[in-house]
């Protein structure tokens, strides 16, 4: 089952591609991001303790600045994932939560490191809500569960087979955790590597509550799990991991945007139609960290990035044309915007990401207007940065 998609060639995602990849978020809603987290607490409950700062994750929104953020569970991968912002600093570290930020495209983004499993991480998750946070890209690790799957591999993971027991907590076994739609597409575009970069892998992933569990024989009713792990190949699964399920359901509940991608660093399963390993050669792929395995974290982590660009992007643009109107739905009806000609009939163009539309003929655009554009943009974009 391959359930890759094309692969174009590109070394990374420079401005053009990134201003590409925004416009095809264009569909999703256009919403200019606020400081205000999803969460009610009850009556006299103050979780920041009066000091605007949590109990775990030592910063403040004044610390971390920003409501754009990329985690791992990783502490040492956080100075990694900073060093590719401007202008980054370390804000704060304890227990393991590590937390640094910086700016893309000008805009205020942390990283911070959430630990192992979905209970640490949804410590972190929760926290950050508290603090305002509104965007949230997760990039891990995982083992493979398909046919055709190597180490190095990247996949992107539209929702969680939530078998982890912390999200159990939080909302009823049926419901679905899934990651926000917008962050799929961001994350799909930025995993379209360089050439000789092998496609990335889209789908659902599996969320477990143990990392030893996985491995053939080793827990007491291994034929049990054998079935389970068995129903989640058969069913599409591809990939596990240990955090997902607590992200992609927080952040439904909290009215966060999450995503996740995740590099391949072992073969759990070979999937249908391949010959299983023996229990020492599952071990060994699980626990080797290869150049292979490096080199695809490398590229989970700079996908992660270029994918909170395009994001953030997306929500500049939306700031500005509701920046825009706002302005618009000012301006007296007797001054006009733009003078345009007398009317022509309607033409055909192609578009590139919907083929042929019907577009009118263009007027023409008064300076004025090109001036009311400019500064309407600026002043979204400062706004932007001011809310951050």
């Amino acid at each position: 089952r391959d359930l890759r998609g094309p692969c174009p060639t590109r070394a990374s995602m420079d401005t053009h591609s990134i201003d590409d990849a925004a416009s095809m978020l264009a569909p999703f809603p256009k919403r200019a991001p606020v400081l205000t987290a999803g969460v009610q607490l009850p009556a006299g409950v103050d979780f920041l303790r009066g000091d605007a700062e949590p109990m775990h994750v030592k910063a403040s929104p004044n610390g971390i600045k920003g409501a754009y953020g990329i985690l791992a569970g990783d502490p040492g991968r956080i100075a990694k994932i900073a060093a590719l912002f401007d202008d980054p600093a370390e804000v704060a570290t304890n227990r393991g939560f590590t937390v640094w930020r910086g700016q893309l495209d000008g805009v205020n983004v942390f990283a911070a490191a959430h630990g192992i499993g979905s209970a640490s991480a949804a410590i972190v998750f929760e926290e950050l809500a508290l603090l305002g946070c509104h965007t949230l890209i997760r990039v891990g690790t995982c083992g493979s569960l398909q046919a055709g799957m190597r180490v190095g591999d990247v996949v992107v993971s539209t929702g969680c087979i939530r078998d982890d027991g912390t999200t159990r907590a939080y909302l009823p076994a049926e419901f679905p955790a899934v990651a926000s739609h917008e962050l799929v597409t961001a994350l799909r575009l930025a995993t379209m590597g360089a050439e000789g970069d092998r496609p990335p892998w889209v789908g659902v992933t599996h969320c477990k509550g143990s990392f030893y569990s996985e491995v053939p024989g080793y827990v007491p009713d291994a034929a049990a799990a054998d079935a389970r792990w068995a129903a989640w190949v058969g069913g599409g699964a591809v990939a596990t991991e240990m955090e997902g399920a607590a992200l992609f359901a927080i952040g439904g509940a909290r009215n966060m945007r999450t995503g996740m991608v995740l590099a391949v660093l072992g073969v759990t399963k070979k999937g249908p139609g391949a010959a299983d390993e023996s229990t020492a050669e599952a071990v060994a792929s699980i626990l080797t960290d290869s150049e292979e395995a490096a080199a695809g974290k490398t590229r989970a982590i700079r996908a992660a990035v270029d994918a909170l660009r395009v994001v953030i992007r997306h929500d500049v643009t939306a700031a500005t044309a509701g920046a825009a109107k706002r302005v618009e739905d000012r301006v007296p009806a007797a001054v006009p915007l733009a003078a345009p000609r007398a009317a022509k009939a309607s033409t055909t163009r192609h578009c590139p990401h919907h083929g042929h539309c019907h577009a009118p003929a263009i007027g023409i655009i008064a300076v004025g207007a090109a001036a009311f554009g400019a500064l309407a943009a600026l002043a979204a974009t400062a706004a932007l940065r001011r809310a951050d």
